[in-house]
């Protein structure tokens, strides 16, 4: 795990750009740039490269340990500004030998390659351009091949404008691979909220108004963070304006010192130690720049075209008055920019198109002046014209040389904070930037959201099938815009479209403070109980949702749970996913609604006696590796999946056991009560007999946590006064008072009684008799309300706690799971934290982790279970230091990397935006790795062809025909697709649904000349 995935040669083309944005954002001067002089840049490279690049690492132990994790961006109180110390302030400027260009040429030698008609990704280079991009923008690599075929004549800067930039929109260089992808993909675990991409959200943060309402409800570090991208983006662009007009002697008495303030005043805000010095070193280059920019109309009238050559006016593409007036401060919005425009673009699905090509030619334009300015060999044939500008304006270059670093500066930290640079690995810091506010294109409506998110997904190469997650609706209007974004284009490049819910997983601590209590639910101080309530309430809606034949309900396929892993384990999850999955959802004979009674005998039709598909993230982070195992253990016990549902990630599933416990020092940071739950459930697993169980002495630590965390709890519980407490703390019911509890002195204390109360954890704890529980018996309470779904959830409930007694009927078991739910005492001391120290008995360990690997492995092929891996993602968030160590080779492939088949395997990207990735890449990157390793094309070929098909196969879409082949799934796209445009621009969500189903009304009695009342929303 120790192994460093970048060469020194590729990290020492860019380490000035990550001295400074992995350095705590500046806030300490990297020793490699202020040691002693006499060391020349080459030996102070490498010293900063061996010492003090940030090492990979996994952040569950520091967070687990400090129960909250550090924001390092916080102010620092009593730190004095740097003007005032006894140091020179600082700088963001490169040493003096470092030129940006000659990097960005040797990087693009090294990863891409013309293959006479295309730009392609080398061959053997596909996982280390992948983690280099991981820490590092790499689509300026690309930028710079265009910009170098501009300056060299075999590209014009409008057919450069059309070509991609986003790294993974680029091929593979191997055909065969290429091929895989063109026979179709199928995508079934993408989160549709995020796969726009991270330069189309770079695009979105760098064109917002720097004002107040810009940073309005964000929290400090991401303040500062988008206000730095904001002055380095406008310091870009008026560098590149600088580089293009005409400058005589007294204008650069103006021009450059206002530029050179400009640039301090951004190291100022970089370097900042407080919040008042980053406050008032903002206030300055506002009222600078706006005092520039004022200046500049009556002295140059916003700049003049080149006088050179021709050539020298296509350097000239970015036009004077764009760059004017994206830089005043007066015309942040691009609306302005586009004739005949009457909205600003940042508030249309077209802006958000016009401010990703914007930045892009922003980034274009200031490589091309870049390269214009500096001289190139004497056999080029601009070497003249180049020449006589760098020797006449050195100080162009310098400062587009220094405002471009700088940019890539603030770059590079936005964009290790959405794609999780090493030193970050972990889901919650993944979580984290899933749901900040920098990463969202804002001002969109819902339907041009949706409908640019499947503009992106028709680019990516290859895709014919989509399964999405979305978050739990509360009615069918709410995925409204998301089946209409897919059936109203006419391009049907992507064949078919379903939608997964999936249920989130939370901290207990936010739970607590953000859901308002179930009325028709008894209150019970139980663990995790608010987090059950609103995943009951959840689940509820959607099968009333379900029951609901709508135009829209055929496209809902499955149900998955995500998020944190750690905050909430897969038993809070089971009586939902039963409930949704024990019996077939059919569609209520008496909802016949008018608005669309012609489509409800196709919609009947479509959805049948329906069995949503189930899959559960899992596997993907945790705190031993046993403990993961045993998390994908819980999901099959509890969930009970049928063949063909899927586990979201699975890393615990095939990681190597010697990379997880090296890289952990041999150690694991947990709760007393996730390692008891951990060895009890291994000893069960394996077998009491199996050897190494005894060696370890398993069940001697299961009698000492036991006892830690229980005996407390169970001598106060041995108390009838006590009990009857506990009793009347926790249920609205009258006390049976009187009994005595001292039969229960004889105590079993046996891993098999520890064993059943952890089984019985996937009972529904607002199902069950408490009193009952606590006396030491199991009952199903009564069900609540008239409903029909709550007599449904208290059939499937009562169902399962007839099944479970069938298996347990250990009354000490029953008395452990009351004290798990309800006594303080337990959780208190079950919450402690301490270290599992495994280094005196490694082998020992070492050869456990293998067999319940290995068994479990051999589980998940039995129950036909299929893992969907997602390879960029896993590499982010787990615990592998570089691709080549992905569980997908451990799963599907022998000793010798040939295709073995052991357990069913699909591949997706999970969250493109934050991965930068695509499914076609995806594919590319596995096949390339294999292939560096000398396994040959064919085999590869072979190996990612079975995975494809697994995806055709194992994806939950696959009962809906494509409505080329199927009448009744064209009737349905072809309503939705009629939808008048009209409609769908109502002034908010409300009336824009509302008259959705209005249309589909009229639409409906003016074929069949009914007339009568409109539908009621």
């Amino acid at each position: 795990m120790g192994q460093q995935p970048l060469s020194f040669e590729v990290l020492g083309l860019i380490a000035p750009i990550l001295t400074w944005a992995e350095s705590s954002h500046g806030r300490r001067m990297p020793a490699a740039w202020t040691s002693d002089g006499s060391i020349d840049f080459k030996h102070r490279e490498r010293n900063w490269l061996l010492s003090e690049l940030s090492s990979y690492s996994y952040d569950n132990v520091a967070d687990v340990v400090a129960g909250t994790r550090q924001d390092h961006d916080r102010t620092m109180p009593g730190l004095q500004p740097w003007q005032h110390a006894h140091q020179p302030a600082p700088s963001l400027s490169p040493p003096s030998d470092y030129d940006l260009l000659l990097a960005l040429r040797s990087l693009h030698r090294r990863f891409f390659v013309w293959n006479g008609t295309e730009l392609c990704i080398q061959k053997g280079r596909m996982e280390e351009l992948h983690e280099l991009a991981i820490r590092w923008p790499a689509g300026h690599i690309v930028r710079y091949g265009h910009a170098r075929a501009i300056m060299e004549g075999t590209l014009s800067f409008r057919d450069a404008l059309a070509l991609p930039e986003i790294v993974t929109l680029l091929p593979t260089n191997s055909f065969g691979l290429r091929n895989v992808a063109r026979r179709g993909l199928s995508e079934s675990h993408l989160h549709m909220t995020a796969v726009l991409s991270a330069e189309e959200n770079w695009a979105n943060n760098l064109l917002r108004p720097l004002s107040s309402g810009a940073l309005h409800g964000r929290d400090e570090g991401d303040q500062r963070l988008l206000t730095l991208n904001l002055l380095s983006g406008r310091m870009l662009a008026l560098a590149v304006w600088f580089s293009e007009i005409e400058l005589d002697q007294e204008d650069c008495q103006y021009v450059f010192p206002y530029a050179h303030r400009l640039l301090a005043l951004l190291d100022r805000i970089y370097f900042a130690r407080s919040a008042a010095e980053e406050h008032h070193a903002v206030n300055r280059f506002r009222l600078e720049f706006r005092s520039f920019v004022q200046g500049i109309p009556w002295r140059k009238g916003g700049g003049q075209e080149p006088t050179e050559t021709q050539a020298g006016q296509e350097f000239a593409a970015l036009s004077r008055l764009r760059i004017a007036r994206w830089i005043a401060p007066t015309a942040f919005r691009l609306g302005f920019l586009l004739k005949g425009s009457k909205q600003p673009l940042e508030r249309s699905q077209e802006g958000a198109r016009e401010r990703l090509r914007f930045v892009h030619e922003l980034h274009l334009q200031a490589l091309v002046r870049l390269l214009a300015l500096s001289p190139l060999s004497s056999g080029s044939p601009r070497h003249q014209l180049q020449a006589d500008w760098a020797s006449t304006n050195p100080q162009r270059r310098f400062l587009l040389h220094e405002a471009f670093f700088r940019y890539l500066v603030c770059r590079t930290h936005q964009w290790q904070q959405a794609t999780q640079q090493g030193r970050t690995t972990g889901l919650r810091h993944f979580s984290e930037f899933y749901r900040s506010d920098s990463r969202k294109v804002s001002s969109l409506t819902e339907l041009q959201y949706t409908e640019l998110v499947f503009e992106r997904l028709r680019q990516w190469n290859g895709l014919r099938v989509v399964e999405g997650r979305i978050g739990p609706p509360k009615r069918a209007e709410d995925v409204v815009p998301w089946i209409l974004a897919f059936a109203r284009p006419k391009d049907r490049r992507i064949e078919k479209f379903g939608l997964v819910v999936h249920f989130k997983k939370r901290d207990e601590a936010q739970e607590e403070k953000s859901f308002s209590r179930a009325s028709n639910l008894p209150t019970l101080r139980l663990r995790w109980g608010q987090r059950r309530r609103m995943i009951r309430n959840e689940g509820m809606a959607l099968y009333r949702m379900l029951r609901r034949p709508t135009p829209v309900t055929p496209f809902i396929v499955g149900i998955d749970a995500c998020s944190l892993e750690l905050a909430t384990p897969p038993e809070v999850f089971a009586p939902v996913f039963r409930f949704l999955r024990d019996l077939p959802i059919s569609p209520k004979e008496e909802h016949r609604f008018a608005p669309y009674a012609k489509l409800d005998e196709h919609i009947r039709k479509v959805v049948g006696k329906r069995r949503l598909g189930m899959t559960y993230h899992v596997g993907e982070d945790f705190r031993f590796l046993l403990s993961g195992l045993r998390a994908i253990d819980e999901v099959i016990r509890f969930l009970k999946p049928s063949p063909g549902d899927r586990l979201g990630h699975g890393t615990a599933l095939a990681l190597r056991p010697e990379d997880w416990l090296e890289h952990n020092g041999y150690q694991a940071i947990m709760s007393k009560i996730e390692l008891l739950d951990t060895l009890v459930w291994v000893r069960q697993f394996l077998g009491a007999g199996d050897s190494i169980i005894g060696e370890l002495a398993i069940e001697d630590r299961i009698q000492r946590l036991s006892w830690e965390i229980y005996s407390d709890a169970i001598s106060s519980h041995y108390d009838p006064m006590a009990l009857d407490n506990l009793q009347a703390q926790n249920s609205s019911s009258p006390v049976p008072r009187g009994r005595s509890n001292r039969g229960l002195l004889d105590w079993d204390w046996s891993p098999l009684t520890l064993w059943d109360a952890w089984y019985l954890r996937q009972l529904d704890p607002y199902s069950v008799d408490i009193n009952a529980l606590l006396h030491g018996s199991l009952k199903a309470r009564p069900a609540i309300g008239p409903s029909e779904e709550n007599r449904r959830w208290f059939s499937v409930q009562e169902t399962i706690i007839r099944d479970v007694r069938k298996k347990v009927g250990s009354r000490n078991a029953y008395l452990l799971l009351g004290l798990y739910w309800l006594s303080p005492k337990v959780r208190r001391e079950g919450s402690k934290v301490i270290v599992h120290d495994m280094q005196d008995q490694k082998q020992l360990w070492l050869e456990l982790c293998r067999r319940t690997e290995t068994k479990m492995k051999h589980q998940v092929y039995e129950r036909e279970l299929v893992v969907e891996v997602n390879p960029s993602s896993n590499r982010i968030i787990g615990p592998m230091s570089r691709y080549g160590q992905h569980h997908i080779f451990e799963l599907t492939l022998d000793e010798n990397r040939r295709l073995e088949r052991s357990v069913r395997v699909s591949i997706n990207t999970d969250n493109p935006a934050v991965c930068n990735t695509t499914l076609a890449h995806e594919y590319y990157l596995l096949g390339e790795i294999l292939m560096d390793e000398g396994v040959p094309e064919a085999e590869v070929v072979k190996w990612l062809e079975w995975l494809r098909k697994n995806g055709e196969d194992y994806n939950f879409v696959k009962s809906l025909k494509a409505s080329s082949k199927d009448n009744s799934m064209a009737e349905i796209i072809n309503w939705l697709r009629g939808v008048r445009p009209s409609v769908l621009e109502a002034s908010n969500r409300q009336a824009k649904l509302k008259a959705f189903w209005n249309w589909g009304w009229k639409r409906e009695t003016q074929r069949d000349g009914e007339t009568g009342p409109e539908f009621a929303f």
